[in-house]
């Protein structure tokens, strides 16, 4: 098996404490679907430490093989215009999915979540390879968790799940 693990996504996983305030969704790409998840082009942790979560293409060797790694990176939240996106969740509201997910705006933990691809090259030889698909933030005191997760194609978009912890 073949690692193509990001180690800069491995050490801002490691080493952010968010202080969040608010979670939002890419106005463009935003489809619902069920009362727990829904897909949208991006996901916007805003806070303390904002972070912008989605999805890149890499090539894999040649160039004939894709896969679709999930891409963290800190940004100023000045720099991406409200009207754009939509604001799911916010610290201290009063929707259903507010108090549902308040723990988040505590002190979550983070990690990556990973897949593998196999593919067949042209000389018959099979690869496999594992990459970071997402990034899952739990409650440590087990009220949820919260899993954004990169899924390829055919529409590039990352998908948000309330997932409840056992």
């Amino acid at each position: 098996m073949i690692l193509e693990h990001d180690e800069k996504l491995e050490a801002l996983a490691e080493t952010l404490s968010p202080g969040w305030t608010e979670i939002r969704a890419d106005r463009r790409a935003f489809s619902k679907i069920d009362d727990a998840s829904f897909m949208t082009g991006g996901v916007l942790l805003i806070g303390e430490r904002s972070l912008l979560c989605c999805m890149t293409a890499k090539d894999f060797g040649d160039g004939v093989w894709e896969y679709y790694p999930i891409y963290l990176t800190e940004v100023e939240e000045n720099k991406y215009a409200p009207e754009e996106w939509i604001r799911l969740v916010r610290k201290d509201g009063t929707a259903n999915l507010d108090q549902m997910l308040g723990w988040v705006f505590e002190t979550p933990s983070l990690s990556l979540t990973e897949d593998t691809e196999s593919f067949t090259e042209p000389d018959g030889k099979e690869t496999t390879f594992s990459f970071y698909n997402g990034l899952e933030i739990k409650d440590p005191n087990g009220r949820g968790s919260l899993r954004i997760t990169s899924t390829g194609q055919p529409n590039f978009t990352v998908t948000l799940s309330v997932l409840p912890t056992p």
